[in-house]
């Protein structure tokens, strides 16, 4: 086997509740409420997850799933890159600049070893990561202008992570590109909602589906998997 799955979810087995304490392993959040982070019903299949960003102009919401770390020291020799897929739905117009997506970590959550962030006002998407050249996680444009995704709209969103030449491929509606970060181990992925701007009054919604975590031997995002 050439890929192997390290965690993966459609949210259909879980309750109509707070997704915290759900699932095997367990989700698992920091700040905000526990029904800041909701399995719902959604548009793009039976069941997403929805979590709820701040209308303050300051805060961030984290949640993960536990034991990727725990999985990817299992993972089959040989297949060193991390890949994560995931739908996204866009929202409704929006005067929030909370910024959605997902964030993965190295060992001390440090570094950033990729991600995304969609700022909810101008649904810009961003990729996040922390260049191999510095200590700060950094956002930056995915195409030779800025991606801006269409409102009220599930997109499929896929990246890469290669551990060993900390090598981080984006891909998406109108964009594949790379960049290049830390070299380390992952350890844990987080659904991400942030303020991207310090005058934020209004809260959001950020709503995903249908999560895969592989761990491959060569990129293939957005593509079929083998197994």
């Amino acid at each position: 086997s050439f890929s192997q799955v390290l965690q993966n979810e459609n949210f259909n087995a879980l309750n109509v509740a707070t997704i915290v304490g759900q699932g095997s392993p367990v989700y698992d959040k920091l700040n905000g409420a526990n029904t800041d982070y909701m399995v719902v019903t959604s548009g793009n299949a039976s069941k997403g997850l929805a979590i709820t960003g701040t209308a303050t102009a300051s805060g961030s919401k984290y949640l993960w799933k536990e034991g990727l770390s725990t999985a990817w020291t299992a993972r089959t020799a040989g297949n060193n890159i991390i890949q994560i897929e995931f739908d996204f739905f866009t929202g409704p117009a929006s005067t929030s600049n909370n910024g959605g997506g997902v964030e993965l970590y190295g060992p001390g959550y440090s570094n950033y070893l990729g991600g995304f962030s969609m700022n909810q006002s101008t649904k810009t998407l961003y990729g996040i990561y922390t260049p191999s050249d510095d200590t700060d996680p950094t956002l930056v444009n995915l195409g030779s202008s800025p991606v801006v995704l269409p409102a009220n709209t599930w997109v499929r969103l896929g990246f890469a992570y290669n551990s060993v030449t900390g090598v981080i491929t984006f891909k998406g509606p109108g964009f594949n590109g790379t960049v290049n970060g830390h070299i380390e181990d992952p350890i844990e992925l987080d659904y991400a909602v942030q303020n991207l701007e310090a005058t934020n009054t209004a809260s959001s919604v950020t709503t995903y589906d249908n999560m895969i975590i592989t761990a491959v031997n060569a990129v293939n995002l957005l593509g079929t998997n083998e197994s």
